[in-house]
């Protein structure tokens, strides 16, 4: 029975041909394709021949494997789906696709070389050791090798040498991702594109962005949930900055400025709270003052700087008699399912996995009918509950008196060894999970051409079919695989996997009956249009089968990396 490492790298390998496919009937693609495919296959094979390196590397979350591949080429493969389901378009126009490249590829540079590097020093030490009269121990690591990576977490542990071929499979990641860099940069310049000159060079902050961003959150993420992470920031802040419509200009604005302003209010309130530290006490206090100071003047900045912005999405929100009704109806649904989540939380007959997906069915009746209806209102919804839930991450964090302690009480039901971390992930991973895809699809320049009035009044921003993909394959194929699968799962997947054939098949059965069921709901609500890609129904039993597969073997965080390869798999198949 194989292990899930290698069943999740066989459905990479699957997905990376499928995507491969479709970008290269797009005219003019050729060139693209080709280095899409040089860094998928330098990834992949970094990953098989230098796993247990990288494990060593970067100590970050539990997990059957550093998901490299996974999480590095996700964002890559989506722009190119995306760029692959337009071809009227030019395939430069998709800037997004080419800074998703760069950005993957000097990821990838920075990991290869340390991996290298690493497996150097290992075969150093263990010739050095050979070498030695003193009795010293094979394998010792030398203190060059404990400090050699910037992902390093800790002590490095003691490894034996490497075998000549995983030391050739990262020489190669090296060496490719260092010429897909140079190839980006020959074609910025030949071009004169403007667009491709600067992600050549952003590229390289790319790997110190993401390297800072595991000694930060120690024991919270993967290798390739933190390489997922840091394009998804990068490619969010471009976004923010660059977004002409006045609703997506509010969706990206908002989620930016939360994740700031929480990066910078959390070590502030963390100082002014510390009670103990290298700094003496009578200089501490008159500290712990002065971050409290700024951590009062910046909360009074961002409060007034987002009263326009709350103006605005008010009087979007209740713009229209069914935009007020959706509002009273979230109302009343949160009022009666949080409370009875919290007591279903509270009986211990009920095991915990089926509380959380609880939550996902909630989702589910929340979501999907304004996806249907109203997908602007849903898209704007999405962004500020990101933004409260930064917010309430935040308080959590900071261990404010009288709050931390309870918000800590009634997220720690809902926890699992995921969030062993500083910051609780999980519910991040759900909400995005299922904003992504919303906030992908939305056709935002709609409310633009018709102008404020329509954009205000009027139903003007529709979704695409693949919105759904977040939703369903969380809401419906995640929670049906998960209760199956306790409840009746005999036939194990994988040798390091308790996740069962019969979950799989659950989940897969679920997702199609979720797209029958949006089918239905769709004919019985008037104006109900979903803009196309719409997929074909062998397309559909494909993408569907590929991504439950994919839940059933990934140790990522599957509710953040499962939504985006479905969507991608949507995107293609259609």
């Amino acid at each position: 029975m194989m292990k899930s490492q290698y069943l999740e790298l066989f459905i990479n390998a699957v997905t990376i041909v499928i995507v491969l496919h479709s970008l290269f009937q797009h005219p003019h693609a050729g060139l693209w394709t080709a280095l899409l495919a040089c860094i998928s296959v330098l990834a992949l094979v970094l990953e098989a021949s230098s796993w247990r390196s990288i494990a060593i590397i970067y100590q970050g979350r539990d997990a059957t494997g550093p998901g490299l591949a996974l999480g590095l080429l996700a964002v890559p493969l989506l722009t190119a789906a995306t760029a692959a389901s337009r071809p009227g378009e030019g395939l430069v126009t998709h800037g997004a696709f080419q800074a998703a490249l760069a950005l993957a590829s000097g990821q990838l540079l920075l990991i290869a070389t340390q991996v290298a590097l690493d497996q150097r020093l290992s075969a150093w030490d263990s010739w050095h050791a050979r070498d030695e009269a003193d009795g010293e121990e094979l394998g010792t690591p030398s203190k060059a090798r404990a400090h050699c990576s910037l992902l390093a977490q800790g002590t490095v542990a003691a490894a034996p040498p490497p075998e000549p071929w995983r030391a050739q499979g990262s020489a190669a990641a090296v060496l490719g991702s260092l010429g897909v860099l140079g190839t980006l940069l020959v074609i910025a310049v030949l071009s004169g594109d403007p667009a491709v000159l600067p992600w050549a060079y952003a590229a390289l902050g790319a790997g110190t962005l993401h390297a800072t961003l595991a000694l930060l959150l120690p024991r919270t993420l993967t290798l390739g949930e933190g390489a997922l992470i840091t394009q998804g920031l990068v490619l969010a802040v471009t976004a923010a900055s660059t977004a002409t419509p006045p609703l997506l200009r509010l969706v990206t604005r908002l989620p930016v400025a939360a994740v700031a302003a929480g990066c910078a209010l959390i070590p502030l309130l963390k100082t002014a709270r510390a009670r103990d530290g290298p700094v003496p006490t009578k200089q501490r206090v008159p500290w712990q003052r002065v971050c409290l100071g700024c951590s009062c003047l910046l909360t009074a900045g961002l409060a007034l700087a987002a009263i326009h912005p709350a103006l605005w999405a008010l009087q979007y929100g209740l713009a229209t008699p069914r935009r007020r009704a959706v509002l009273l109806a979230w109302f009343v649904l949160l009022g009666g399912g949080l409370p009875a989540m919290r007591w279903l939380s509270s009986r211990k007959t009920v095991p915990q996995i089926l509380v959380r997906k609880g939550y996902h069915l909630l989702a589910v009746t929340l979501f999907l009918p304004v996806l249907l209806v109203e997908p602007g209102l849903l898209g704007l919804a999405l962004a500020i509950a990101f933004a409260g839930l930064v917010a309430v991450e935040a308080v959590r964090s900071a261990a404010l008196p009288g709050v931390s302690l309870r918000i800590t009480d009634f997220m720690e039901r809902f926890t699992d060894a995921r969030d062993a971390g500083p910051i609780y992930v999980t519910h991040f991973a759900l909400l995005l999970g299922m904003a992504l895809p919303v906030w992908l699809s939305l056709d935002w320049e709609a409310g633009e051409r018709q102008g404020p009035p329509g954009l205000l009044e009027g139903g003007a921003v529709r979704a695409r079919a693949p919105a759904l993909a977040g939703i369903l394959i969380l809401g419906f194929g995640d929670s049906a695989a998960s209760l199956v699968g306790r409840l009746w799962g005999d036939h194990a997947l994988a040798a390091d996997n308790p996740k069962t054939w019969e979950g799989l098949a659950a989940g897969s059965a679920a997702t199609l009956a979720g797209w029958v069921g949006v089918a239905l709901l769709s004919s019985a609500l008037p104006g109900v249009a979903l803009l196309s890609p719409q997929p074909t129904q062998g397309g559909l039993l494909a993408a569907t089968s590929l991504s439950c597969f994919l839940e059933a073997v990934t140790g990522q965080l599957d509710n953040a990396v499962l939504p985006l390869h479905y969507y991608t798999l949507l995107l293609c198949l259609a």
